[in-house]
């Protein structure tokens, strides 16, 4: 059996290259739709074998940056699933440490000053 991998990521760090990356992905957005309109715009002036050479020109643009924009969109949906998960996560542990106490005995071993005690004879 094979041992689980430990991933140690920030949440906030994750959800701040999720907006990032939304931010270009609606900057492409914004492009292709400005692209899209040029195109538009060129086919009514441009005829014959220079037209026909723009559009198909301009077709391939615009396939290639849906297929950049479509693939941003997967990292935006893994990225925000994977910052859910490892929040989650760190509530999981917190919950747990907390539950133990912060020495393992459900948090009464605390000394007269206040100050956490340690078990050092449990250390194997």
């Amino acid at each position: 059996m094979a041992a689980a991998a430990l991933t140690m990521a920030d949440p906030q760090a994750m959800q701040g290259a999720a907006n990032q990356t939304q931010y270009f992905h609606g900057e492409l957005q914004a492009h292709l739709n400005g692209l899209t309109a040029c195109q538009e715009e060129f086919a009514g002036h441009l005829k014959g074998v220079t037209g026909t050479a723009l559009q198909n020109s301009l077709n391939t643009a615009l396939s290639t940056g849906n297929d950049l924009a479509s693939f941003l969109q997967s990292i935006l949906t893994q990225l925000s699933t994977a910052g859910t998960q490892f929040d989650a996560s760190d509530q999981e542990a917190k919950g747990m440490v907390a539950g133990a106490g912060a020495d393992g005995n459900s948090g009464e071993s605390t000394s007269p000053t206040g100050a956490l005690k340690v078990d050092l004879n449990s250390w194997g």
